[in-house]
């Protein structure tokens, strides 16, 4: 990971505590939204694969973010993922990802998430949200994360970076081809270089 860690459980609700320290009274102003970073932000993801495992890459596309480091509640996180330009760790891994019995690349060109609710839970914080994949939508739970980028001073909100993981079942979505050699679940970790728009 190329982010320096904020101290303390790298989570949001770590980070509002963190931040309020810092920057005192400050953090009360309104809600922060972020703009993408794209060169800097990618999506990785793991499964098995016949005998070992499958793992890869697929771009973010877009993201909007609003962070509102006083209140959990009022956070909103929309990621965009680009389906047609995903990688495998090797080439027919890669052809049978994107095939139609899959993610059906030609077809469904993006992987979305928008989130409905954001809250702390026990030392973390839990991203709640619908997913749409391979044509359909369904609901699913994140983990959170929050680091500041490289060389950012503790208590710089302009430039962070969101850590959204989590795991996917290819059968609920119908993209559930292979099966014989690629794993059901899906394990994703999704990295959102982010600077504060406007």
């Amino acid at each position: 990971m190329r982010s320096k860690k904020f101290s303390g459980p790298l989570t949001l609700s770590a980070l509002v505590l963190a931040v309020t320290t810092v920057t005192a009274g400050m953090v009360q102003a309104s809600a922060i939204r972020y703009a993408l970073e794209p060169q800097q932000s990618n999506v990785g993801f793991q499964a098995s694969f016949g005998g070992g495992g499958l793992t890869g890459a697929m771009p973010v596309k877009s993201a909007n973010v609003t962070l509102d480091f006083a209140s959990l509640a009022n956070c909103t996180i929309n990621v965009v993922l680009d389906v047609t330009n995903a990688t495998a760790n090797f080439p027919f891994a890669t052809l049978v990802m994107k095939s139609s019995d899959v993610l059906d690349a030609a077809r469904y060109q993006t992987i979305s998430f928008t989130s409905t609710a954001v809250r702390s839970s026990g030392d973390g914080a839990e991203v709640d949200g619908m997913i749409t994949l391979h044509g359909v939508t369904r609901p699913i739970t994140l983990s959170a994360q929050l680091y500041r980028q490289t060389a950012v001073k503790p208590g710089d909100l302009s430039k962070i970076e969101v850590l959204l993981t989590g795991t996917v079942k290819r059968s609920q979505f119908g993209a559930d081809g292979w099966g014989m050699l690629v794993g059901d679940a899906v394990h994703l970790h999704i990295l959102a270089a982010l600077s504060k728009a406007g």
